[in-house]
């Protein structure tokens, strides 16, 4: 069971089933009952989960062998939490701390030993706060994107950083760098627009273009996108590349042996990606003697990159980034590109919650 604040700020409670069919074998989760919850207290949660059990048949006093929740409070209470009103009714319902928000826990305090980190996270949060907060700023923001994009994709909203969502810190960096230049040029109108009485629109916009126009913009040109771009017209490749990059992290980079090896890694990326992404599956049919795997051609630790994406859906924003460093490793290009490499590593490292644990536990709650 969980709880989370809809678009309409109301309460849903979800309550996931997890069971193993007895015929396969095989491990089964499914949603049984999403409904509005607006008292969530241990003990209005307990009358919940009660009623929901009563109402699907489900005898969880005699066959209930597990439970797993957050780690709020009403919860995981070791005497009046959910989990212990439950437990006194069935010793054997043992109460799992939910394994991706326990790692969210040691993310949150990685994040916290990096000063850039830190600030990079709380910038985040303040220019979310500060366009969220006028309805002004929301529509120019849209309009920004519309006159950028073309509508070639859709218009997104900037996400909030500090949720208590174990996948908030990706989410919303994710999102920065996909619409990073509507959102540089939203901010660039704000504080140059006339007549403005607005005298804290135009010192905070000044503020976020300043800090964020440097590190964010020199990281977006690793995404498959800007790559793309910039094999086919070398010309769009900014002078001022990697400056800001470069000088925060001048004792691992050298900006012009950067510089150098991004543009000639950039005419031989695509050509590279798409051998390390062989299709394993060369026709449509059910018979499998027609399939062909081509996995045993690679090295072996590519076989995740193969199944992971298809070639024709290969991200393009900020989680490329990773796509970009395996292709450069399995290539054997890190040695011919040595900075460009320890660049790729210090901007997924600079992320800190880039790496998403849902690969890594089983989704045992909603």
């Amino acid at each position: 069971m969980d709880t989370l604040f809809d678009n309409s700020k109301r309460e849903q409670l979800s309550f996931v089933l997890r069971y193993i069919s007895s015929e396969t074998g095989v491990i089964n989760e499914r949603l049984i009952c999403m409904q509005e919850c607006a008292n969530t207290s241990a003990q209005n949660m307990f009358l919940v989960f009660k009623s929901i059990c009563d109402k699907n048949s489900l005898q969880w006093t005699e066959n209930l062998i597990g439970q797993s929740y957050d780690g709020a409070s009403n919860m995981r209470g070791t005497y009046s939490g959910l989990q212990a009103l439950i437990k006194n009714e069935n010793s054997s319902a043992v109460y799992i701390w939910c394994y991706a928000h326990r790692l969210n826990l040691v993310v949150i305090d990685a994040v916290k030993c990096s000063t850039n980190a830190i600030n990079m996270f709380g910038i985040l949060e303040s220019v979310n706060d500060f366009i969220s907060s006028s309805k002004n700023r929301v529509s120019l923001f849209e309009e920004c994107q519309k006159q950028k994009y073309k509508n070639e994709r859709r218009i997104k909203r900037l996400k909030r950083v500090e949720t208590t969502m174990w996948w908030s810190h990706d989410y919303a960096l994710n999102t920065v760098i996909d619409i990073f230049d509507a959102l540089y040029e939203t901010l660039d109108v704000l504080q140059t627009e006339n007549n403005s009485n607005d005298r804290k629109r135009l010192h905070q916009a000044a503020k976020f273009t300043e800090q964020t126009s440097g590190i964010f913009k020199d990281i977006s040109l690793f995404s498959r996108r800007r790559i793309e771009e910039i094999s086919k017209d070398l010309q769009t490749f900014p002078r001022d590349a990697f400056s800001v990059f470069a000088d925060v992290y001048k004792k691992y980079i050298n900006v012009e042996d950067l510089r150098r090896e991004y543009l000639h890694f950039c005419k031989c990326y695509f050509g590279f990606e798409k051998i390390k992404y062989i299709p394993t599956k060369l026709h449509n049919s059910n018979n499998d003697e027609i399939h062909e795997d081509t996995s045993s051609s690679l090295n072996s630790d590519n076989s995740n990159l193969e199944t992971e994406h298809p070639f024709n859906e290969l991200p393009n924003n900020g989680c490329s980034l990773s796509i970009v460093l395996n292709v450069l490793r399995i290539s054997g290009l890190d040695t011919t590109f040595p900075t460009l490499n320890v660049a790729l590593k210090i901007a997924l490292t600079l992320p800190v919650a880039s790496t998403t644990p849902e690969g890594l536990f089983p989704n045992s709650q909603s």
